[in-house]
């Protein structure tokens, strides 16, 4: 029983942290357009990128973690492995 769920922790773990890169490359793709053909400063961008970082690891976390328990760890795991 204790390697079933082991098994369902790594899972959505890996989930997590694969749907927040996703969500995180699709919006600096679109932060890199809007920069391409706009003056934006580079103290926005900056601030920007932060934004999207904040933006994608609980869209990651909410959508990823399917699991009804250790919210807390698996969230902080996650955490660690996007910075990573």
């Amino acid at each position: 029983m204790e390697k079933e769920k082991i098994k369902v922790w790594t899972f959505d773990i890996l989930r997590s942290v694969l749907i927040s890169l996703l969500v995180s490359t699709i919006l600096l793709l679109i932060l890199s357009v809007i920069a391409t053909f706009t003056q934006i400063s580079d103290k926005a961008v900056v601030i920007i990128n932060q934004i999207i970082k904040i933006i994608s690891l609980p869209i990651g976390c909410i959508v990823g973690i399917k699991s009804d328990k250790r919210g807390l760890v698996l969230g902080f795991i996650i955490g660690i492995l996007y910075v990573v």
